[in-house]
This record gives structure tokens, sequence and C-alpha cells, in this order.
């Protein structure tokens, strides 16, 4: 039965996610690049900080002119003015109140020291580097120095590829079309399980080869004949099968919560993105993979449906044609642009917000049987319906119509799944992880009362017919519950793994299975944690799920980075 969702916005929600406000600057005076920050340096009424360094007041009270800034400035090199005000100085000084535009105007006059390149949008580096006005080697190593300085408390990458990345970007700076490129000269991870020409892909596994690859995989080539940087791989667990990314050698952490998974599969992707070491980053989704981090790391995560962004192995469809690629990214536009070269024609990037109101269907049941959905990210989706109600759309509670055969046609896949990959790649299972080996295990064994027949897929997508002719979309939260804390999870039994991740993430695999279009937006905080819902549509409306999105992104525009990783904290209004 069908309830109506209208009705005001929840106790103390403004539209923005909490927990991001300005906060009180504590500046004190110190030694910074090279010249004390004498009393010359203070201005008492800018904050009402006698200690505050007004080049910091210049973000935060508009009455400090430009002049004055530039004048705090006088003598200092660009290091110095990178440590005051660039992306290592808002961490250094202990400030975490948005930088906005403003503060980006500051950093520009004060000549565009390469650390402040650090954080911008995909959008707005390619356009900036497509006109001339920078230089594809500035914005790169500006992001490889951000990798090697944070990347050690992160987590994030497995290997990077320096002298590589910057012949790379050496190559967009005389490319004689290079204006046209979409992706000229912004940086990108890779997550490892996609060939990079020069680098070995381990697929999260001590089992596979150490040999490097010897071509680029198409998507990658895509990404580099589109002006893209690829600046490394990041790290996710063994085979891609679990909702946390860690390996013997590190754990990948939210950086928005640090005791917390970054999620995964594609976690490494993720979290090198929401700690600015990258604009945007590439991933896979089979059973949820670039949804369940990004909405881990406060990310916009987008998985096309059929027939977009396949992802196969050796020429078969990877996990029965559940996976496909996706961006991770701040922003929509950047997402939509990503996927835009991925997809080779499709133009994601100019779909507009929608124009005619909508029908939509706001759900937190849970797929499976017993699983609690924890009342923050139950509000997170109900609050979700509000915004779009009072935009104009009609929303209510109604279900898709889950079934006890679409969730065992799921673990079918994903256990089974990993079996086929062990096979394709030639793996010594002994070699594997004990969670992975009882895991292909498990597979065999369901093989002999369930298999993987297209007949289960036609079966839910005829199940969801009815209901997606009645809505135009579907919102669901994204988590039931917070991701998995970080630690070691490849140590742990199978049994743990397996309760942690149906615990946590019931929402996404559903729609893979289906081959659904579907993206993941953050919209508000619990606890410092993002929160951030699910938007599914019907087979072909991929414009839908990103339009509602840029709809929801203007209403709510969440956070592009979490604070303490040195990157000016900005919200994805521009």
């Amino acid at each position: 039965m069908s309830s109506r969702v209208g009705g005001r916005l929840l106790p103390g929600r403004d539209g923005r996610r909490g927990g991001r406000r300005a906060r009180r600057c504590r500046v004190g005076a110190g030694k910074v690049g090279g010249r004390t920050a004498d009393a010359s340096f203070r201005v008492p009424d800018a904050c009402g900080q006698r200690a505050c360094h007004p080049a910091r007041c210049a973000l935060r009270a508009p009455h400090v002119g430009e002049a004055e800034t530039l004048a705090a400035f006088d003598g200092l090199d660009a290091l110095g003015a990178g440590h005051l005000l660039g992306a290592v100085g808002v961490a250094a000084l202990g400030c975490r109140a948005p930088v906005g535009r403003r503060g980006v105007r500051v950093l520009e006059l004060l000549g565009r020291v390469p650390v402040t390149l650090v954080g911008r949008s995909a959008v707005e580096l390619a356009e900036r580097v497509a006109s001339g006005e920078l230089r594809a080697r500035t914005v790169v190593e500006a992001h490889l120095a951000r990798i090697r300085l944070v990347d050690g408390r992160l987590g994030a990458f497995v290997c990077t590829r320096v002298e590589a990345a910057l012949a790379d970007a050496d190559a967009v700076d005389v490319h004689p079309e290079r204006a046209s490129l979409p992706l000229a000269g912004v940086p990108i991870a890779v997550k490892d399980v996609v060939d990079v020409a020069g680098l070995p892909t381990r697929h999260g596994s001590l089992a596979t080869s150490a040999q490097e690859a010897q071509d680029d995989d198409p998507v990658v080539r895509r990404l580099k004949d589109a002006g893209a940087i690829v600046v490394g791989k990041t790290r996710g667990p063994e085979l891609s099968l679990w909702g946390t990314s860690d390996d013997p050698t590190a754990t990948v952490v939210s950086p928005w919560d640090p005791t917390r998974s970054a999620g995964g599969s594609s976690g490494g992707s993720a979290a090198a993105v929401a700690a600015g070491l990258v604009p945007v980053a590439l991933g896979t989704d089979g059973l949820g993979s670039v949804r369940i981090p990004a909405a881990a790391c406060g990310l916009v995560g987008f998985r096309p449906g059929a027939p977009h962004l396949a992802c196969e192995v050796d020429g078969e469809p990877h996990w029965f044609g559940m996976t496909r690629f996706g961006p991770l990214a701040t922003t929509v536009a950047d997402a939509a642009r990503v996927a835009d070269v991925l997809s080779a024609g499709t133009r994601f990037e100019v779909v507009p917000e929608p124009s005619a109101p909508l029908d939509i269907a706001v759900s937190w049941r849970p797929p499976a049987p017993g699983v609690n959905v924890s009342g923050a990210w139950r509000e997170a989706a109900l609050e979700a319906g509000r915004l779009l109600h009072h935009a104009g759309n009609d929303v209510t509670r109604a279900d898709p119509p889950y079934d006890r055969a679409t969730v065992q046609a799921v673990i079918a896949r994903w256990t089974q799944g990993a079996g086929a990959d062990a096979r394709r790649m030639g793996l010594d299972t002994e070699a594997l992880q004990p969670r992975t080996r009882a895991h292909i295990a498990a597979g065999e064994r369901l093989a002999d009362v369930a298999g993987n027949e297209e007949a289960d897929v036609l079966a839910w997508r005829e199940r969801l017919r009815p209901f997606f002719a009645d809505h135009d979309l579907l919102i669901t939260p994204t988590f039931a519950r917070a991701q998995p804390a970080s630690t070691a999870w490849h140590t742990r039994p199978w049994a743990a793994n397996i309760a942690a991740n149906l615990s946590a993430y019931p929402f996404t695999a559903a729609w893979n299975l289906a081959d659904l279009p579907t993206v993941v937006v953050p919209l508000w905080e619990d606890g410092g944690r993002p929160l951030s819902v699910q938007l599914v549509a019907d087979a072909g409306r991929e414009d839908l799920v990103l339009g509602v999105a840029r709809l929801l992104e203007r209403l709510v525009p969440w956070t592009r980075h979490a604070a303490g990783w040195g990157v000016p904290v900005s919200d994805a209004s521009g």
C-alpha cells in the first residue's frame, strides 16, 4: 500500500549536510614559508582572533580585501603561499572553513601555485588545460605530490606511474587537438582490475601474476585518448568480492571517518577522490562496487545499465553480465563527463534536470528479510523524497517486488563468479585468501541447486515491469547502516565477511541483476559520515537518474571533499 511522503523537511535540516559549518579560526603565529608570522600578520577585527592570519580571514571575512591579502604575502615564495592558503595550508593552519569562490580567487591572485590545483573538479581542470591557461604537467605534478604526502595514511594506491604520467602530461600539452580533449590533463586513478601498460594487474590478490601489462585495456585507451592522465592503480579486495578494500599491505579507510572502511570493491578509487588525490577515478560495479564506496566516501557513483560500459574478462561478461564500469567523482558533471568518454558516443553530460513532474517511489525495505535499516539511512531516503516533492514531483512510499528468487540469483552469481574468475586467470586456489577459497567453495555447492540461468534475470525484470510502469524513479538508502570498520577483513573468516557485507549493503545488488541504471549521491551526514541515497530507473533511463542527481545536487550542494586531508573544503555548487 502506498503512502504520501510530502511534508516539511526534517527538523534541523537546512538543505545542506550537517557538520560542515565554518569553524573558529585558531591560527597562531608561527614560522611559515621561511618567514615568521609576527604581529604585522594579525588582523584583530577579521574574525575575532588576534592571531588570525589575514589570508585565512580573506576566506572568512568579505571585508578583508584582495590588496590586504596580497600585502600579507609580500616576500613569501610560492611554497610559503601554498603552505598558507593551498591544499597543504588549509589543514596545516588548523582551519576547516569552506574556501568557496573567494578563496579560489585569492589563490589565483597569489600566482596559482600548483598545490591549489588539488581539489578542483575534473571539468574545470580539463577546460583550463584545453584553453592553455594551465599546463597538464603542472596539474599532474600537484596531484602526484598530494599522493606522496597523504596516501600513506589513506591506503588508496597500490602503485603509481610518476614518470609515465608526466610524459603523458607533456604529450597533452603539445597535442595538436588539445582544445577539443574532454579530459585534457585530468589526473585519474584506475582500479587494479584493469590493465594499464607498464603496471601489473593484481586484482587485489597475491595469487595473481606480478608481470606488467603490455597494453592498455580499451577503457584506459579511451581515457588517455581523451587527455586523461592515469597516475596510478587503486586498491580493492581480492577478486573484487567484498564491500571492504584491504590486502596484506594496507587497508583503505574512508577519508570522512578513518575508523571505517572506504567500502568496496572500488574502495581505493573512492578514497583517492574523496581525499583530493585525484579529481575522478574508474571503478567496476558487479554488486554495488562503485556505489558502495561512493556512499562510504561521500561521492557520486554512477553505474549505467545495458549496453553501456560492459566489463568483460577474456571476452566473457564479468559475473555473468552483472558488472559494468563506472566513474567516481565529487560532482554529477564530472561523473557524466567520464562516462561520456568511456561510452564512446553516448552524451551523459548534456542530460538536463527533469522538466516535467515525475512519479517517484521511496522505499527502505531491504530485498532480503532480516536486515535492519538504521533510522539515519531511512531518513536520508525519506528526506530526498521530501526535497523532490517540494520541487514539484509526486512522491509516494512504494516497495519494489523483491522475492527470494531474486536474492538467490544474486548470491549464485556472486559466489560462482569468483570461481569463474579464478579459472579464467589460471589461479592457484591454495594461494588465495581463506575467505576467497570459502566463497568459491560455496559457489560450487550452490551450483548444484541454483545455476546462473538467464531466466532468473528475465523473471526479475518482468516482475519489475509493473513497478516502473507506475513509477519513473525509485529512491532507496544506499546502506542499511554504517559501513564496516577499517580493519584487515582479509584475515577474518568467510562468515564474518558475509555477515558484514549483507547487513550493511542490501540495496545495491538487485539492480545489477536487473542491469538497470543507478546512481548514488551524498546528501547529508550522520556523526561526520556521509549519508547518500540511491536512484534507480527503468532500462535505458540513464538520463533520468543523472537528471535527478543534478537536481538534488542543486538543492543540496554537498561537501565535495572530506576535511583533514589538506584540500580546500568546498561544496558542489562550485
